[in-house]
């Protein structure tokens, strides 16, 4: 596999689609680390970022999102309490 440059700057267009795929595959990522791989590869073919961004980094990319909301939601919650 390529080295992919580690200065990727996603734009909120890319965002959106990573959150779109990775949300309607859900149970293709939760059958194996394998499958899951190949579903991050095909996710990097169809935005045409290959070379740009690796599956690591679009997954860490998601998991980083998924603390951001969740981060976010626990704060929001907090603030209802006042």
């Amino acid at each position: 596999m390529a080295q992919a440059k580690d200065t990727h700057k996603w734009t909120p267009q890319e965002t959106r689609r990573l959150i779109h795929f990775r949300a309607t595959r859900d149970n293709e990522f939760l059958k194996s680390k394998m499958i899951a791989r190949k579903q991050w590869e095909l996710f990097l073919e169809e935005m045409g970022v290959e070379g740009k961004v690796t599956r690591q980094q679009a997954s860490k990319k998601w998991e980083n999102l998924k603390k951001k909301y969740k981060a976010r939601s626990i704060t929001e919650r907090a603030l209802d309490w006042r």
